[in-house]
């Protein structure tokens, strides 16, 4: 009497050729290529924007800088009164610090007219105008640069 194994398999009656021997191994390993590099462009897309919004914020900090700062310059006395027309025709400020970011201003007169229209002045006074130029600097090396032209209204000085 011959036993049989116990545990014995039945044989199925479709058979894989040789050749489909990993296949399934293959298609999964192709399947994981393709995520992996989906994955890293996700990454890389992510990094990129991060990059970019971090730029855009630091830039703003330098415009904002830079605008305090010119309308400081725009009303600063200490500019106004070391100009003297045909003299000294320029003034550059230190460096001002805004927070953590910071800036220099520079005044330059450009010359005499008469007063803008809308002023409430009469023919007794003149303007004399300016030309601000700010350069405000923030985080990262990030800089911004404005410029603004200021009219004065100034009583016309008199000949004797």
């Amino acid at each position: 009497m011959s036993l049989s194994p116990p545990f014995a398999v039945a044989k199925s009656g479709c058979q894989r050729g040789a050749s489909e021997h990993g296949a399934a191994l293959i298609v999964v390993l192709m399947m994981l290529l393709l995520l992996s590099i989906l994955g890293m462009t996700l990454l890389t897309s992510s990094t990129t924007e991060l990059q970019i919004a971090g730029n855009y914020r630091t830039s703003q900090q330098a415009f904002y800088t830079a605008d305090a700062i010119l309308e400081f310059a725009q009303t600063d006395p200490a500019a106004y009164t070391a100009i003297i027309p045909g003299v000294q025709n320029k003034y550059s400020s230190a460096v001002v610090k805004v927070g953590d970011n910071a800036a220099t201003y520079k005044v330059e007169f450009v010359g005499t007219g008469m007063a803008p229209p809308g002023s409430g002045s009469d023919d007794s006074f003149q303007s004399y105008f300016y030309i601000v130029d700010v350069t405000g600097s923030g985080p990262n090396s990030a800089a911004a640069e404005l410029e603004s032209e200021v009219a004065r209204v100034v009583p016309k000085v008199k000949d004797y």
